[in-house]
């Protein structure tokens, strides 16, 4: 919003103007889900809602081929709100695919999102080649390089060869630096199950693995977790290995079966490796479609069926390097169309629906407003297919939740939130004082988690009368810095203080109670709404904890105000 204020006398008139952020009152969110469809019907049990969901929608669209999945990747990473090297380099290959495919639109800024990471290759690109997730983060004594730094370098390089191979201007030398990191690492240098998953990561990413390399790690199959098997086995294709074949057929025959949809499920989170078990199957995928004789198209056919058993869309769920690796794996299937025409019968609850799509045909849609009992119905999808015609769906759920009512939530980890104003040289709770302008605020974030946990990304809402600031840059005079403007917790080391949405992120996080401190200037009298915060790990499986929402109440400054409170230098 912008207000102005005009002033007019005789025939000399004059105004300023000013833009004042406002924040609604309710939060967007959505529910989707989406997979291949087959000859198979679907039943799609409706997920849980918050109480105070309103504008529920249900949509259903049939599309072509595989653009259901490929289209919702492509809006999860344009969409996904972090930036680390990882998730500036996935959101890079989601835009160049983007663009390769015709659909530039649903990443309007792909050409900056390409640009993003060319500029940042140095930033996050050490001398010795290997890439690092945060330029700010890093710290070997703390955190087990090998256990992150190689599966990441591996990652980059293919990922930046492929936005060679598809004529963006990548560093040559950058490219070299890395391919040298992981030639150096190629041979484990000690025993035991990390060192070889390692040795997996970066032999799954050169070109041509030594055969004796080879030959340990398959000795070693049992003792490797399921993304380095799955690793292990592309770089056993690449060496043309004797036993390439038996590793395809071990990663087969470790699928669960659904109809004729296959899908990998590990019982052991990798987040470590940022793994999931949808960038699993995509991996796997992927290495059958750049090694046709690996597999049979039945084989491929089952597993992309499958990605719908593990899907569940929004970039809240699935994270960069999911989404990347997904859109890698289906890249091969390009803009491919049916030949022939695709039916699709839909029932919830008391009503039906219908959807062909004709060969040619852009993707068809369906859907119906619902209430909060209405959306409780399951979903029935019923494919009628002619002939071979490959297509994919996408069921979404759209609602908006009042923010005002939002109570906390917890899965896998708890998230608190609570504010302090500096009174007397010292942080006193919200609930006893008086919040005037100028005041300081302590904003604290507590995260409470049972486990270690890896890549663990912090995010607050600022209400609108806050305004972030450095408060050891802030001039303010007659303190003991040392002891008002500690910062927390040093496990989150990389922090981004937006005026908006602070985000804190930590790369390994023990088990234990962690707290986080920032300190915001109280402006802007008013009663503001503050929206949850929200705790999250960026990779593997949806873990995510929220604070409930809470209310900021600013009382004009007056003169008693001012004399107890601090005084600050000059601007």
């Amino acid at each position: 919003m912008t207000a102005v204020a005009a002033a007019r006398s005789g025939d000399d008139r004059d105004a300023v103007s000013a833009s004042i952020e406002l924040a609604s009152p309710t939060i967007e969110a959505r529910k989707v889900q989406a997979g291949w469809l087959g000859a198979t019907p679907l039943r799609l049990d409706a997920p849980t809602l918050p109480r105070s969901a309103s504008d529920i929608a249900l949509r259903v669209s049939l599309l072509p081929g595989a653009d259901a999945l490929v289209h919702q990747w492509i809006d999860d990473l344009h969409a996904y709100p972090h930036r680390c090297w990882e998730q500036i380099l996935s959101r890079g290959v989601a835009a160049a695919i983007a663009i390769e495919r015709g659909d530039a639109a649903r990443f309007p800024d792909a050409k900056a999102a390409l640009q993003e990471v060319i500029e940042n290759i140095a930033v996050f690109q050490g001398e010795n080649g290997a890439f690092r997730y945060f330029a700010d983060g890093e710290d070997p004594g703390r955190y087990d390089e090998a256990q992150a730094q190689h599966a990441l370098t591996a990652y980059s390089v293919r990922a930046l060869r492929l936005l060679g191979e598809m004529g963006h201007a990548v560093p040559g030398e950058a490219l070299a630096l890395g391919e040298g990191f992981l030639q150096r690492r190629s041979r484990p240098s000690g025993d035991g199950a990390a060192q070889a998953n390692q040795t997996a990561f970066v032999a799954a990413a050169q070109t041509r693995p030594g055969r004796d390399v080879l030959d340990g790690l398959w000795r070693q199959w049992a003792t490797l977790g399921l993304p380095a098997r799955v690793a292990t086995t592309r770089a056993m294709l690449a060496g043309r290995h004797p036993a390439a074949a038996e590793a395809v057929a071990r990663l087969r025959d470790a699928t669960r079966r659904r109809g004729e949809a296959r899908s990998l499920r590990s019982d052991v989170r990798h987040d470590r490796w940022m793994s999931s078990d949808l960038r699993e199957q995509c991996e796997f995928i992927s290495l059958l479609f750049d090694f046709p004789d690996a597999g049979d198209t039945a084989l491929r056919r089952s597993l992309i069926a499958g990605l719908g058993d593990l899907y569940a869309g929004g970039f809240a769920a699935v994270d960069t390097q999911t989404g990347a690796s997904c859109l890698m794996a289906l890249r091969a299937l390009g803009k491919r169309k049916p030949d022939d025409a695709v039916a699709l019968d839909i029932a919830h609850g008391d009503e039906r629906g219908a959807l062909r799509l004709d060969p040619g045909a852009p993707a068809q849609h369906w859907q119906r407003a619902l209430t909060t009992n209405t959306a409780k119905a399951p979903l029935q999808l019923t494919p009628r297919v002619e002939g071979d015609a490959p297509a994919s769906y996408v069921a979404e759920l759209r609602y908006r939740e009042d923010a005002r009512e939002a109570s906390s939530t917890a899965v896998g980890f708890a998230l608190a939130r609570r504010y302090e104003v500096l009174r007397e040289r010292g942080w006193v709770a919200t609930d006893r004082e008086t919040l005037r302008d100028g005041d300081w605020l302590r904003v604290t974030l507590t995260l409470d988690t049972a486990a270690n946990r890896y890549f663990v990304a912090i995010t607050d809402a600022v209400p609108g009368g806050l305004r972030p600031t450095d408060l050891a840059l802030s001039g303010v005079a007659g303190l003991d810095l040392q002891k008002v403007s500690d910062e927390g917790s040093d496990w989150f080391r990389t922090r981004r203080l937006d005026s908006r949405a602070p985000k804190f992120y930590a790369e390994f996080l023990p088990a234990g109670r962690h707290e986080v401190h920032y300190f915001a200037r109280v402006g802007n009298t008013g009663d503001y709404l503050a929206a949850p915060a929200v705790a999250e790990l960026m990779y593997g499986a949806s873990t995510r904890a929220r604070t409930a929402a809470a209310r900021i109440a600013i009382e004009a400054a007056i003169e008693a105000a001012a004399v107890s409170a601090p005084q600050t230098k000059a601007d």
